[in-house]
Order: structure tokens, then C-alpha cells, then sequence
């Protein structure tokens, strides 16, 4: 079974247990608490200890965050001409936000 650990470096990695250490470069499944799984690629092999084996995993590049504006929350970013009210309340645009 493959799980993701916490490092003590503070980064997050695998922890592979039961099944063959995995060479770096490769890609593996991983299975989260919740059930679901995700695919990340093996960076380094740390020694194995009592049958269990560490890898360290390439981070994936940081996701752009955006803002929806269902639940009240905003885009936090205009991209309208005129201000749309996207990124907070206009004062005088009407409807909910007077």
C-alpha cells in the first residue's frame, strides 16, 4: 500500500509498504484518506527500514488561485471595463451591493 507522509524536512513524500521500492523517475498511485487516489512521480529512494520504504515526490507546480463568486466569495482579479463588482462591492453599481 502507498501513502503520502509528511517529511521530516517538512515536504510531503510516499511511504510504500508491502510492495517493491520504486525507482526515481517513476510513477506511482497514491491512495489519500479520503479514498480517492493521485499520481505523483518518485524524486529520490530513501533506504528502506522494517519492510517500509520512504520516497521523496517532485512537487508539483503551485495552482493559480482564483476566487468564485458563488458563495460569496470574489474572483479577486477585474477583468471588466467598466468595474463589474467581481472584486468587492461597487458604491452606486445597484442591485444587492448599495
Amino acid at each position: 500500500m502507498t501513502t503520502f507522509t509528511k517529511l521530516r524536512d517538512g515536504n510531503w513524500g510516499i511511504r510504500v509498504e508491502g510492495e517493491a521500492a520504486p525507482a526515481p523517475g517513476a510513477r506511482v498511485t497514491v491512495t489519500k484518506r479520503n479514498g480517492r487516489s493521485s499520481t505523483v512521480t518518485v524524486a529520490t529512494v530513501l533506504p528502506a527500514v522494517n519492510g517500509v520504504t520512504v520516497c521523496t515526490i517532485e512537487q508539483a507546480a503551485p495552482r493559480r488561485r482564483s476566487f468564485a463568486r458563488s458563495g460569496g466569495g470574489f474572483r479577486n482579479e477585474c477583468e471588466d471595463a467598466p468595474c463589474c463588482g467581481c472584486c468587492g462591492p461597487v458604491p452606486g453599481y445597484g442591485g444587492s451591493w448599495d
